[in-house]
């Protein structure tokens, strides 16, 4: 089942919340301190900003991924682009039009005359979102890595041991060796992979790293997590909870079950 990254997976979520919010009061500011707006205006306009910019990255995210219209020839699928980025320009200078005109109605010549300044601004924005969407499909991973055809073991029962993973990140592949994992995270239908370096995401289940990680090194604390145990700084315990303190910063909750097969593996 394919689903919107933004909504349900926490990184991306806080990665584009932040973006949105930058992108937001990056383009308020610009356009409002050249047209010498007060200091409430500008503000009103940045917030007003960053908000349709996370709003249309969920929206339009979600229009890319279920409409399939990739699949249409090119002139096609160039008009239906050019359709998508005229309604997103219409929306977003409609809703800051209308809120310019209310909540500070004596700059409205200033804001009507940037307007196609900030067309243009969005116009280029559409396109480097559109850019990252078409860099960022993880639905597409498996079809671009049949590699890792050779190093999987889709059967609990298949004693068959994975070596690495392979990751799409943007137009090139990671090749992630299973030392470098500290832990991975379920995160609906894909599995989260972090490192030291950083967390990527896969189309696969924990029910499969779980069969196919060597036992000996990794250990499912959790339903949602599964730790290399090389990467376990310390063990806490706050009453009857468990927390683990991995290398790279991050503390999981272990459950009652996860403690008890941490606690045989570690020979505790």
């Amino acid at each position: 089942m394919l689903k919107n990254p933004i909504l349900y997976d926490y990184y991306v979520r806080r990665n584009h919340i932040l973006l949105s919010t930058i992108t937001g009061f990056t383009y308020a500011l610009v356009f409002g301190y050249s047209s010498k707006m007060p200091a409430y205006a500008i503000l009103t306009d940045a917030i007003l900003c960053s908000f349709l910019f996370y709003i249309g990255a969920v929206v339009i995210w979600s229009i890319y991924t279920f409409s399939h219209f990739e699949s249409l020839n090119a002139s096609i699928h160039l008009a239906v682009n050019i359709g998508y980025c005229v309604i997103c320009l219409i929306l977003f200078s409609g809703i800051e039009l209308l809120a310019a005109n209310i909540v500070y109605p004596e700059y409205i010549s200033a804001f009507i005359s940037q307007l196609v300044p900030r067309i243009f601004s969005l116009i280029i924005i559409y396109i480097a979102f559109r850019w990252y969407y078409l860099s960022n499909q993880p639905e597409k991973i498996e079809e671009s890595l049949p590699d890792d055809s050779n190093n999987d073991c889709s059967e609990p029962d298949d004693h068959k041991k994975i070596e690495r993973i392979t990751v799409k990140v943007g137009q090139k592949i990671k090749v992630i060796a299973i030392e470098n994992i500290v832990f991975l995270k379920a995160e609906d239908d894909y599995v989260s992979i972090h490192t030291e370096e950083g967390h990527w995401l896969k189309s696969e289940t924990m029910k499969k790293y779980e069969a196919c990680l060597p036992q000996d090194q990794f250990a499912r604390v959790h339903r949602s997590y599964i730790v290399n145990i090389s990467k376990i700084s310390k063990i806490e315990r706050y009453g009857q909870k468990q927390l683990l303190q991995l290398s790279d910063g991050t503390s999981i909750r272990v459950s009652a079950t996860g403690y008890k097969l941490l606690r045989e593996k570690l020979n505790l």
